[in-house]
């Protein structure tokens, strides 16, 4: 499916000619007559870039079409990136407010709401999880959270303080990521050893 940001104004930027705007190691933004088409993954600075220009010369709300992964990440560019845009789907501009909302809330919080903030931080198996509910807990999958959030077989990450990412030492495969949130709430895996991977006693109920 084809990344792309238009509007409901006018469809593209430089009159429904086929024009490359902006081409990097990662990313590229060409004009068609379909609007500001993207690169399969672009960065969240070329989608800040797109997003910009389109809603200079096509006026708002824009209007993005393609993968989901790509929806989310227009929503999370423009949040990082403190843009004044509008989208015209109703779901991703509620998704957008909220976002805002919770990094004003942040921002506004005094040194003491910090500390206050860090002391009853949330704590998981995880060291990385349990940082990032300290420092940047917009982060953090939605409650009630995976079960890889305290799964010993899980490896969480941070990519330029944008990104959470989970990998999977089982599956050997990425199960959960900030822009494509596929939570898992349930799973043997937390059952597993490291060691052979073989099953371990679940846990009794008191």
């Amino acid at each position: 499916m084809d990344n792309v940001i238009s509007s409901t104004q006018k469809t593209d930027a430089v009159g429904k000619k086929t024009w490359l705007l902006y081409s990097s190691p990662y990313g590229k933004i060409t004009n068609t007559e379909k609007g500001l088409a993207l690169t399969e993954d672009p960065s969240y600075d070329t989608i800040s870039i797109a997003l910009m220009i389109a809603k200079k010369t096509m006026k708002e709300p824009l209007t993005v079409n393609g993968s989901t992964t790509f929806r989310a990440k227009c929503i999370h560019a423009a949040v990082l990136g403190d843009l004044p845009i509008t989208f015209e789907d109703a779901s991703m501009q509620s998704i957008l407010e909220k976002k805002r909302k919770e990094k004003k809330m942040m921002s506004e919080n005094s040194l003491e709401d910090k500390a206050e903030r860090l002391s009853s931080a949330k704590t998981f198996q995880s060291p990385t999880l349990t940082k990032v509910s300290e420092l940047i807990p917009m982060l953090l999958p939605s409650e009630p959270y995976p079960q890889c959030a305290n799964c010993p077989n899980s490896m969480w990450y941070v990519l330029n303080r944008r990104t959470l990412r989970c990998h999977c030492q089982l599956l050997r495969a990425i199960c959960w990521d900030t822009s494509e949130p596929n939570e898992i709430p349930l799973c043997d895996g937390i059952y597993l050893t490291d060691e052979g991977n073989t099953p371990s006693e679940p846990p009794t109920e008191s």
